[in-house]
């Protein structure tokens, strides 16, 4: 009876992880098609904005929805982003968003034909719990107190940035 209990338990909290992923998904298409969706070979910027209303004007677009916008010329693009923390309250990730973007560098129109979603069981968002923490708000918490002992761990030996 306690393994049966026990097995319900790890159901559960397993559903609820889940639900707390694709809760936050878009339901609709994403990625661009295949003819599109490949790293883009010409000169990249991407610049990221504070809010979506940067966006909107900086896009000359009239939808308070947009979080990302992008001008390509044959030999480079710029893409204009708002930052990750805005992305992910609305359900994507400047993953997500880069790789949209990006299929429109590489000529994908605004009209969005053949868009695909996101695959099931995807990885491209997950929960706060599950990401590489941010350096940055590690450095803002240690700088607030110099004498703790740094004990976080470095990245992977695949990576080519490291930190400690």
């Amino acid at each position: 009876m306690k393994g049966l209990l026990l097995i319900v338990a790890v159901l559960a909290f397993t559903l609820l992880l889940m639900f707390d992923v694709w809760s936050q998904m878009p339901l609709y298409g994403i990625f661009p098609p295949v003819k599109y969706d490949y790293e883009y070979e010409g000169d990249l910027t991407i610049e990221m904005v504070d809010t979506q209303a940067e966006v909107q004007t900086m896009c000359r677009v009239n939808n308070p929805h947009i979080l990302a916008c992008s001008w390509q010329n044959g030999k480079s693009c710029l893409i204009l982003m708002v930052r990750d923390e805005v992305m992910r309250e609305r359900g994507y990730s400047t993953g997500l968003l880069l790789r949209h973007e990006r299929g429109h560098c590489n000529g994908w129109s605004g009209a969005h034909e053949g868009e695909r979603p996101l695959p099931l069981g995807s990885t491209y968002l997950v929960p706060k719990h599950e990401r590489v923490p941010s350096p940055t708000a590690y450095y803002k918490y240690k700088s607030k107190d110099p004498s703790r002992i740094d004990s976080r761990p470095t990245t992977n030996s695949t990576s080519r940035y490291q930190y400690q």
